[in-house]
């Protein structure tokens, strides 16, 4: 879940191009944590990561409309 978290911390810096890699990565691992049985196990890092991710999916189409 680590991984996620800083992966997504990634996507929140400066990119010159855009991240849809690795949105598609993110995506795949907290869909994957959550199949995994994050919410049971741990339900405040997976709320974290999916928050995360949602902020930078708004982000990266939030600078592809500019």
């Amino acid at each position: 879940m680590y991984v996620v978290l800083f992966g997504l911390s990634v996507l929140m810096t400066g990119c010159q191009d855009p991240p849809i890699h690795e949105l598609q990565v993110a995506r795949q691992a907290v869909e994957h944590a959550r199949r995994e049985g994050a919410l049971v196990f741990a339900p405040d890092l997976y709320s974290l990561a999916e928050s995360e991710l949602t902020i930078g999916e708004e982000e990266f189409h939030e600078q592809s409309r500019k």
